[in-house]
C-alpha cells in the first residue's frame, strides 16, 4: 500500500511509533506504523529520523470479499482475480481512467482499510470502476 494515498485519508494517521522495524527482535530500534500496522519496509527507508513517504508496505489482515472479480491487467493475456480490498485498491492505483466510479472505489476502499465499510460495498463499487475503466472481463 502506498503511504502517501493513505496518509491523504481523513481518517488514518501516519505516525511514528515504537515498534521494532520487521524482521528485527523486539526491543529494536524505533520504527515506524500507519493507523498501528508496523510498516514492513518502504522504498527508500528511513534516514534522519524521518520516512520515505513514497512507497511503504504495512502488515494488516486482508477484507476479502466473494466471488472475485476478473480483471485486465497490464500484461498481455494475464487475468487478475480480485477477491479482497487490497487487491482491488492496489488494481485501481494501476488504472489510467480516474473517473466518478473509480473515486468512489478508491474512498470505499480506504474506509474498508479502517472497518468503516464492509468488502461486499468494495466489491460493488471495484466491479462499477472496472466497468467504467474497460478492464471488466467475464467471469
Amino acid at each position: 500500500m502506498i503511504i502517501s494515498e493513505l496518509a491523504m485519508h481523513p481518517k488514518i494517521d501516519v505516525y511514528a511509533a515504537s515498534l521494532p522495524r520487521y524482521g528485527q527482535p523486539e526491543g529494536a530500534a524505533r520504527g515506524w506504523a500507519i493507523a498501528g500496522f508496523p510498516i514492513l519496509g518502504s522504498n527508500r527507508g528511513v534516514a534522519d529520523g524521518t520516512l520515505s513517504l513514497d512507497k511503504a508496505y504495512v502488515q494488516m489482515s486482508l477484507h476479502w470479499f466473494s466471488p472475485s472479480i476478473p480483471v485486465k491487467t497490464g500484461r498481455p493475456g494475464v487475468i487478475y482475480q480480485c477477491s479482497n480490498v487490497e487487491g482491488a485498491a492496489e488494481q485501481l492505483l494501476k488504472w489510467s481512467k480516474r473517473g466518478p466510479k473509480w473515486h468512489s472505489a478508491v474512498q470505499l476502499c480506504m474506509d474498508a482499510m479502517i472497518d468503516q465499510v464492509k468488502p461486499d460495498v468494495v466489491r460493488r463499487a471495484f466491479l462499477e470502476a472496472a466497468k467504467e475503466e474497460g478492464k471488466l472481463l467475464p467471469p
